[in-house]
């Protein structure tokens, strides 16, 4: 479950990075206000769940829009350092936001089978483990055959490979990077929601914490790889929870980050990442 929560943290930073070659380090950010809409329309509205993380995945897309737009677009063609430094200004602005309005404290996340377990064989599980189990494995399929069936996702392709022949083709780049990263955002929306879920907690802290796994996740899978993203966060997950269940909650983070260490001195690129040769 936690896994594939980090997937689809790595596949948002791994889509704005195949597309843009940039890093966007507000999307940890906006994984946090994904959390935070759906719980405020849960909790004020009265929403139901499904509405709610729709809702919040729509509002995270256009934030991700206006990321895009402002932040990314005009030093696209700047030093590699320039969207680092606009990308940790947006995130600045909108962790302020929303510790004016919701505070630094933990929040709970009301959901109606909290409590809800099922019992197979003898294994106790909870059901909104499944569920972010189940969301998450679905949006991953999804994903996919957009990218690899969809005349949209064929031209996303072919932008990550080369923007200007994708521009010579007549590839609308501007439209469809925006497209990109709003589908990232929501895709990061989703799993700040489904972290709630599983947690029932939600504070202002945990989008930074988000980020630092994802970017575990797409050293572990690959930079700029999808599928990558999807093992290094089920990866990431697994040695976690195990780490967990047999050692003290101190080693967790020991362990993750020994993977990273050990992928990267056998294998550089990731566990799915491409070997580019540079030539003079």
């Amino acid at each position: 479950m936690y896994g594939c929560t980090y997937a689809l943290v790595g596949i948002g930073f791994n889509l704005v990075f195949g597309v843009m070659n940039m890093i966007n380090l507000a999307h940890g950010e906006v994984i946090m206000a994904g959390a935070f809409i759906a719980l405020a329309l849960v909790v004020y509205l009265d929403a139901p769940l499904v509405v709610a993380g729709l809702a919040a995945a729509a509002a995270c897309a256009l934030i991700g829009m206006i990321v895009e737009r402002t932040c990314l677009r005009p030093v696209r063609r700047a030093h590699y350092m320039a969207p680092l430094l606009t990308t940790i200004g947006a995130s600045i602005v909108l962790l302020e936001i929303f510790i004016k309005i919701f505070s630094t404290d933990e929040w709970l996340f009301p959901t109606p089978f909290e409590f809800s377990q099922i019992k197979v064989s003898g294994l106790t599980i909870r059901v909104s483990y499944l569920i972010t189990l189940g969301v998450s494995l679905a949006l991953m399929v999804a994903l996919h055959l957009w990218i690899t069936r969809t005349r949209s996702g064929r031209a996303v392709r072919a932008i990550a490979e080369n923007v200007d022949a994708a521009r010579l083709m007549g590839i609308n780049v501007n439209r469809l990077t925006s497209v990109t990263i709003a589908l990232a955002s929501a895709l990061g929306a989703i799993a700040g929601v489904l972290v709630a879920v599983s947690s029932s907690i939600v504070s202002t802290t945990m989008g930074a914490e988000m980020l630092l796994k994802g970017f575990v996740v797409i050293v572990l899978g690959g930079l700029g790889s999808i599928p990558g993203a999807a093992l290094g966060g089920v990866l990431l997950g697994i040695v976690e929870v195990v780490t967990v269940g047999y050692l003290p909650s101190l080693y967790r983070d020991f362990f993750s980050f020994g993977l990273l260490m050990v992928v990267l001195l056998v294998r550089p690129t990731g566990l799915m990442g491409k070997r580019v040769a540079e030539r003079a």
